[in-house]
């Protein structure tokens, strides 16, 4: 029975949006600081206990509809973006390597098809949690869609559970969970100087992933350390896994958002090769909903 992503509908107006936009820009975001500029407004506030009680459900992921951003235009839009975010926890903007960007709103658009980085590239890509090459990832992503691509697109998502569950029925599958759940694969390492890497699980605690195979591919590359066979036999079936489990599946239009737990699931998107397609990406820190402390991740300094 193929599920389906629940919808949260704001009924945020577009004179209402606008006004809490106004409030956002005079107040600027420009450091990572705990709550929104927007909690004290009633619909707000209701937005977020809407969200946060879906997020720490079974099913950490909804799609928003009806918070006026694209009624928001000029330079309050990103503003206005990042206040919606911070209802959900501490916006992020460390968003290249380990710097801090002051740049709390990303824009994913094909501007460099030919990149591997998955936010300028066109056309599909891998399943992955955002920012594995991270000590301690973001917990709560957000993508909010301003131009949708005119066929494709769509976002994927994969469930810890779910994979771990696919993998568990295949050949020797819990001897493969239990080698994806030590904190011995290493992931990123090559834009840090001097060089180090994360030594960290797949999987961990009852929910947790942390995945993205260039990344541990890079790792690979800068120790000079490959995979045992029982790690690439693991990885295969993870990979396996993203191909044969039924995905999660949203084609987000105009307007509407797509927001769930990072660290919960892993995600992807289907081929496309519309240049205008255009979503604006948010990422932050919830110590109240975050499985971060079932994590057993450390630096490694080469």
């Amino acid at each position: 029975m193929k599920r389906t992503i629940p919808t949260i509908d704001a009924g945020i107006t577009s004179d209402k949006a606008r006004r809490a936009a106004s409030i956002a820009a005079s107040t600027r975001r420009q450091n990572v600081s705990p709550g929104s500029t927007l909690e004290g407004l009633p619909l707000f506030s209701e937005l977020k206990e809407r969200v946060v009680a879906q997020l720490s459900s079974d099913m950490p992921i909804c799609v928003l509809r009806g918070t006026g951003y694209l009624d928001v235009g000029g330079e309050d839009r990103k503003p206005y973006l990042a206040e919606l975010a911070a209802l959900l926890g501490y916006v992020s903007d460390s968003n290249v390597v380990d710097e801090r960007s002051g740049t709390f709103v990303d824009e994913v658009r094909p501007s460099d098809p030919g990149s591997k980085d998955v936010t300028f590239q066109l056309g599909a890509c891998e399943a992955h949690a955002d920012e594995s090459s991270k000590l301690v990832p973001e917990d709560v992503v957000g993508l909010w869609c301003a131009r949708p691509a005119a066929e494709g697109g769509s976002n994927l998502v994969w469930l810890t559970g779910d994979l771990v569950e696919n993998i568990a029925a295949q050949p020797n599958g819990p001897e493969l969970v239990e080698t994806l759940r030590q904190p011995d694969f290493m992931f990123g390492g090559k834009l840090r100087q001097p060089p180090k890497v994360v030594r960290a699980p797949i999987f961990f605690g009852q929910d947790g992933v942390r995945f993205r195979l260039g990344s541990l591919q890079d790792a690979i590359e800068v120790t000079e350390r490959p995979l045992s066979e029982k790690q690439e036999a693991a990885l295969k079936a993870l990979i396996s896994a993203t191909q044969t489990a039924t995905p999660l599946e949203y084609n987000l239009d105009a307007g509407e958002a797509l927001v769930w737990m990072n660290r919960k699931a892993l995600h992807s998107r289907t081929d496309f090769d519309d240049r205008s397609r255009l979503l604006y990406r948010t990422r932050c820190f919830n110590d109240a909903l975050s499985n971060t402390r079932d994590d057993r991740s450390e630096w490694l300094t080469l």
